[in-house]
């Protein structure tokens, strides 16, 4: 992108930070959670810390006045939940590391979690961007 921005341009770059990801659903659930999650990953995200590496991305092309903000909105109501029973459980499945009944298990945990008002998912957003020279 900075290659083909014409000088005084700017160019922005929104990523994830899936390394950064936060899930609670309660500590009974912790462990079975953190395995789907980290499963999804396996097949998913090729770069899972590229929110984080943006900035220095930026400035390795030649950009200039870099500038980074960090959007991480904390879904507490299950906004999330379609991405986490759609994507996530699909991935988990599709690594073959996690077996569908735990996977539906995991669903319930994630209901149970948002009937009880103790849900919570956060994955920060990062917004970067930078002048061409």
């Amino acid at each position: 992108m900075a290659r083909v921005t014409a000088p005084g341009g700017v160019v922005v770059a929104v990523d994830s930070d899936w390394d950064m990801l936060a899930l609670d659903i309660g500590p009974a659930a912790r462990e079975r959670s953190d395995r789907i999650l980290a499963a999804s990953k396996t097949i998913a995200i090729k770069e899972p810390q590229i929110g984080r590496q943006l900035y220095r991305l930026f400035r390795a092309a030649g950009l200039g006045e870099v500038k980074v903000e960090v959007h991480a909105g904390a879904d507490t109501a299950g906004r999330s939940i379609p991405m986490l029973k759609a994507s996530f459980a699909r991935y988990a499945h599709d690594s073959g590391k996690i077996a569908q009944a735990e996977i539906e298990r995991w669903f319930a945990e994630i209901d149970r979690a948002v009937a009880e008002g103790s849900f919570l998912f956060v994955l920060p957003q990062f917004v970067v961007r930078g002048i061409s020279n």
